[in-house]
């Protein structure tokens, strides 16, 4: 379940990236614009964050419900081995 709440969340980051690369065209006329972009990049790494700490625990649990970590893990595997595996695939 916290996997799938972190996808969502990098779907939600996508939409932020979106978000910022439309604000510079209207934030030479309006502060409120700049404003709304700095806390768009906030929220954006906020939840790039939270989804690479789901997709962490999600190796750490073994979830191999997941397609990812059923490709790069194994349940013998040491945790930090696991751990890992979430950059080296």
């Amino acid at each position: 379940m916290l996997v799938e709440t972190g996808h969502y969340a990098l779907w939600l980051a996508g939409a932020m990236a979106f978000l910022q690369a439309l604000l510079p065209t209207f934030c030479a006329d309006r502060r409120t614009a700049c404003a709304l972009a700095v806390s768009a990049a906030k929220t954006q790494s906020a939840l790039l964050t939270f989804s690479i700490a789901a997709l962490g625990y999600g190796f750490i649990a073994n979830d191999f419900a997941v397609r990812y970590i059923a490709a790069h893990s194994n349940s013998l595997l040491p945790w930090y081995y696991r751990l890992t595996a979430v950059w080296g695939g």
